[in-house]
């Protein structure tokens, strides 16, 4: 009888659903394009219309890694959480300023995978454990004059 009891238990402790695995995600944003930028993060869904979720400043020839470990059942991780803030969690950021020198500007959405691989947000493109993200001098003459 203990061993059927045993059984039953280790049984019951092995079965379980399969959430899959942890996953680490690492994202980098590098700055090739030939002037230092400006990156503004924005949510839509924010109380204070038009706040700034995240900002930060980039020399050319610099970049920005960061690296986020998934829980369990996974959830992702892309751009837009990279944007989010300091730890790359908490505010959601679905859209993105950059700023290129001062002078001149281009705007991304995270909204139904438009603007191609230009667009960091693009999760239908970006949306691996390992991304790299790099801005060139081609985005800086295709931003607008501010």
């Amino acid at each position: 009888m203990k061993i059927i009891l045993f059984l039953f238990i280790l049984c019951f402790l092995a079965c379980g659903t399969d959430q899959g695995e942890i996953k680490t995600y690492t994202y980098i944003v590098r700055n090739e394009s030939g002037v230092p930028i400006k990156v503004l993060a924005y949510n839509s869904l924010s109380i204070t219309p038009n706040e700034i979720v995240y900002s930060t400043t980039l020399e050319n020839g610099n970049e920005i890694k960061k690296t986020f470990q998934d829980g369990l059942p996974s959830r992702g991780y892309f751009f837009r959480d990279f944007f989010g803030n300091l730890n790359g969690r908490g505010n959601v950021t679905d859209s993105i300023r950059i700023i290129y020198n001062n002078l001149k500007y281009k705007s991304f959405n995270s909204k139904d995978c438009t603007g191609g691989n230009r667009n960091p947000l693009n999760e239908c493109l970006y949306r691996n454990t390992e991304e790299t993200f790099i801005l060139t001098p081609e985005d800086y003459a295709n931003a607008i004059q501010k």
